[in-house]
């Protein structure tokens, strides 16, 4: 899943990092990609994973319109993983707002899931 989702995010033209691989020393825009655990909700059991743009500190608009490609990008879209297994990818919510002072960046996750047999 993440290789795949990975892939197809930098096939978007987007930077795509793992969780704490990145320094405040990088060129922002940049996406963290983070696989969260699974869960279950009516009756149903859904992997999870959380895209945390990151945008040079000053106005939260550059965050705003990153949220609202990534969301664009992700909802509703069906993606292959190198075993030929398919996932489909379902938007849940968007975070607040939030500076990460390590990171010297304005950030927001998006939170997405994926239904499983």
């Amino acid at each position: 899943m993440r290789k795949a989702l990975t892939d197809y995010l930098i096939a978007g033209t987007y930077t795509v990092y793992q969780p704490f691989s990145t320094t405040n020393a990088m060129v922002k825009p940049y996406v963290i990609l983070k696989i969260a655990a699974p869960f279950e909700a009516n009756g149903g059991r859904f992997n999870s994973f959380e895209v945390w743009p990151y945008c040079a500190k000053g106005s939260f608009l550059p965050v705003d319109a990153y949220v609202d490609g990534l969301i664009a990008r992700l909802n509703n879209k069906t993606l292959t993983c190198a075993d030929g297994s398919r996932f489909c990818i379902e938007y849940m919510t968007t975070g607040p707002d939030y500076y990460d002072e390590a990171l010297a960046a304005l950030t927001r996750f998006i939170r997405f899931r994926s239904p499983t047999l």
